[in-house]
């Protein structure tokens, strides 16, 4: 349901909405922290919604999404820069799979399994 709301917005350029989808967002990654490596069902899932808003919203306004990730702690500069320019790069010019892949990788360094607590400033 979360991931056909994002595309509605996206789709329809709601820009009013954009900071709903970036609490969709955050709240995917909240999740994402409490669980456990193992959980590969759950990980999958919201891995898959958190791919799902980069790659809807990211090209229209990355500023959301990248002011979500930047309340992710102890994230390295380098890692950080390759996902926003992935986000924010033009549709279709990155295959889904790197998408997926980009930020399976992110999150099972930084996220998964972290209870991380992300900060309320976004």
């Amino acid at each position: 349901v979360a991931s056909k709301f994002v595309a509605f917005i996206a789709k329809y350029r709601m820009k009013h909405l954009y900071i709903e989808c970036g609490n969709i967002f955050k709240s995917t990654l909240n999740a994402l922290s409490r669980n456990k490596l193992g959980d590969n069902q759950a990980n999958a899932e919201l891995n898959i919604l958190c791919v799902t808003i980069a790659q809807l919203l990211g090209p229209i306004s990355s500023d959301v999404v990248i002011n979500v990730l930047k309340t992710i702690p102890n994230v390295n500069m380098e890692d950080a820069k390759n996902l926003c320019n992935l986000i924010t790069s033009q549709p279709g010019k990155h295959p889904n799979a790197s998408y997926r892949q980009s930020i399976k990788s992110f999150t099972a360094k930084y996220v998964i399994g972290k209870q991380n607590v992300l900060s309320a400033s976004s």
